[in-house]
Parts: C-alpha cells; structure tokens; sequence
C-alpha cells in the first residue's frame, strides 16, 4: 500500500494473508410453536344522532344622544339708532340692576367711553349708560360738558355692586374725579336715585 502525500513517498509492507483450517460447528434445531387466537370484533354501534338546537338571541343597543350645551360667551351689545343726538350710534344692552330690566346705551371702545354722556340733556327713552372693559380697570370719571347730574354705580365681574357715587356737572376745569377704591369691571351711569335698589347687575342676552 502506497501513500502519496506533496513531500515524498512512503513506502508501507503489509503481511501476507493468513489461511484458517475449517471447523465444523454443532448444528442445532429450533422448533417453534405458532398459536392462532382469533378475535371475535363485535360490529361498530351506530350512536344515536343527538340534535342541539342553538336559541339565538338578539340584542338590541339603545343609541344615546347627548346634546352638549355650547360654551357660554357674555353678551354682545346690539347697535341700533337711536332718534338723533349723541346716543345715536351706540349698541344698546338688557341688563338687569337688582330685580329691574334696563335698556341701556353700551360704551365698550375707548372713544366711546372718553364720549360718555357728554353733551346730551335726558337719556332719550333708555335708563342709562353701561360701561365695560374685558379685564377689570382702576379708572375715573369726570363730569366735564355733562349738563345733568348723575349717580355711577361701579359692578365687579360677578356683578356685585362695589358702590354707588353721586356727580355733579362741571362746565370749567378742573373738574373732579370719581371712582371707587378698587378696580372694577362695569360702570352704569343714570339719573339720580336710580340705585337705591341695586345691590347686583346682571347682563342679558
């Protein structure tokens, strides 16, 4: 037997074969006994067919509809025309003073509210005049060019009455300053002793 390998040749001697005398080997013989068993099979039974009736049941879903109420935005004053004199072009606002439903002119712009009541002698068939700001303001008023005498009362947000003040027109300056002693957010001008009741202003729609 001749192995090759990339580096040379190696030669390897391998013995001559070997021969065996025979021998002979006991026979033996196996007899096996084969037993038959029959099994009787009984037939297949036939199961009685059971028949499940599956009651369906319908389930009706009531829809619900909720109506959400919109959010609640203050009220805005509505122009109209007024017949003649200053008031003419302002919005005119429901508001309630106490238990009482007035109609008022509205000055929410500032040259409406520098105008004021300047100039004009009865309220030409409204109950006075509201002013209002969107945040709460320390300010006053005045009675310069005003020919008639008015009372002012002051309303926090919540309507509250702050306090009710007495002016007196002025035709020269200096003229006096009214106001309250802390900041509010409406102010209603109208006749004298139109107050004497009020404690609450609550706007309108």
């Amino acid at each position: 037997m001749v192995a090759a390998c990339s580096e040379g040749v190696v030669e390897t001697a391998v013995a001559p074969a070997t021969t065996l005398p025979a021998t002979t080997l006991p026979t033996s013989t196996t007899t096996i006994s084969t037993t038959t068993t029959t099994t009787t099979v009984a037939p297949a039974t036939t199961l009685p067919t059971s028949t499940t009736t599956i009651s369906t049941t319908t389930i009706s879903t009531a829809t619900t509809t909720t109506t959400v109420a919109p959010a609640t935005t203050p009220p805005t004053p509505t122009t109209t025309t007024l017949p003649g004199g200053p008031l003419a072009a302002f919005g005119v606002q429901r508001v309630l003073i106490g238990e009482e439903e007035w109609i008022v002119a509205v000055a929410d712009q500032p040259d409406e509210q520098a105008q004021g009541l300047m100039g004009i002698t009865d309220f030409g068939g409204l109950d006075g005049m509201l002013f209002l700001w969107e945040d709460d303001v320390f300010t006053f008023f005045w009675m310069k060019d005003t020919p008639i005498p008015l009372d002012i009362a002051f309303f926090e947000e919540s309507g509250d009455l702050i306090g009710v003040i007495s002016m007196v027109p002025c035709e020269a300056d200096p003229c006096e300053r009214y106001g309250p002693d802390r900041p509010f957010r409406y102010a209603v001008e109208a006749e004298p002793g139109r107050f004497d009741d009020a404690g609450h202003l609550t706007l309108l729609p």
